[in-house]
């Protein structure tokens, strides 16, 4: 699942999340994951809900992604910047 909100109104992300880990809760579940990286526009509001990172040593998943640049015009050092992308649960073909 996604935590989807307009970033103009981080209040709206806070509660939707907060919703979603009391609903996770009442449903018995011992954990929650998020593929959260520093550079991901919503990291505080993640931070603030009390997720962190997990040691490397307790990952159960090495992440890695891969890309592929079609447009000349697009800089090379830019797009293969991992800090510059955003990805999601929806990205994965694993999960």
């Amino acid at each position: 699942m996604d935590l989807i909100y307009d970033p103009s109104m981080p209040v709206a992300g806070t509660k939707l999340l907060q919703y979603a880990i009391k609903y996770l809760k009442s449903s018995k579940a011992d954990l929650v994951l998020a593929w959260n990286l520093k550079q991901s526009p919503n990291h505080k509001l993640f931070r603030k809900s009390l997720f962190f990172k997990i040691p490397e040593k307790l990952q159960s998943i090495k992440l890695f992604f891969g890309a592929c640049l079609f447009d000349v015009e697009i800089n090379k050092k830019d797009f293969f910047n991992a800090n510059n992308w955003y990805i999601s649960y929806c990205d994965s073909d694993t999960v």
